[in-house]
């Protein structure tokens, strides 16, 4: 009866919310999802239900550090019964590179017994990303541009565009190319910067002075 209440609880109040949100047991396994966590995740309820969190979300740091694992820091300091300050975590996908969130975590009353937490992500902008990331950017004095990471003219202004935040379809268009010409570009890119998302592109672009590099 006590988990029924929690769950009517829950879904009455994170079913309807634009944060994507999951409610954990003290063992760390989801008991409550609502559909933005479900489509941040790219997952059905029933396939991430009973599941534990670390497993679903396998987050790192926008450093690139892992964060989640069996020593969860949030989890901890939830135990211990202190207050979890938001946090900013990247989720990564396995063919679209990474989501960057913004995170929080929140106890659970008694009365939503066994749920001990709940937790919210919150989409974050790329341009809101790389500005989050700017003690990262240091660029070294002097630091030349390693040749791996010299781009093509086409490869510079797809480059441009992915950093404006236009999607594949939308960089075919403007460009005048094949939208799967401008996939390969984008693989190249990607290959060549050694980065996995888009949000990571435009990072790495910024430390070597990318963007403001001439087309060859």
């Amino acid at each position: 009866m006590r988990t029924q209440r929690a769950e009517t609880a829950l879904d009455s109040i994170f079913s309807r919310t634009a944060d994507a949100s999951f409610a954990v047991d003290a063992n760390s396994h989801i008991l409550f999802a609502n559909d933005a966590f479900t489509s941040l995740c790219r997952r059905s309820r029933p396939s991430l239900l009973g599941r534990t969190c670390c497993q679903i979300v396998r987050g790192h740091t926008l450093a690139g550090e892992p964060f989640c694992g069996q020593s969860c820091p949030v989890k901890d300091k939830l135990r211990q019964g202190e207050r979890v300050t938001n946090f900013d975590l990247a989720i990564p996908h396995q063919a679209e590179g990474a989501t960057w969130v913004n995170a929080g975590a929140v106890c659970a009353p008694a009365a939503w017994r066994p749920v001990i937490a709940v937790i919210l992500f919150r989409p974050i902008s790329l341009y809101d990303s790389v500005s989050r990331f700017t003690h990262y950017l240091q660029r070294p004095n002097g630091a030349a541009v390693p040749e791996s990471l010299h781009l093509t003219r086409r490869e510079i202004q797809v480059f441009r565009c992915v950093a404006e935040g236009k999607k594949t379809p939308d960089i075919a268009d403007h460009l005048h190319i094949s939208y799967s010409t401008t996939r390969n570009h984008i693989r190249s890119i990607f290959a060549k910067l050694g980065v996995h998302s888009r949000a990571e592109v435009v990072v790495h672009a910024y430390r070597y002075g990318l963007l403001q590099q001439h087309e060859p």
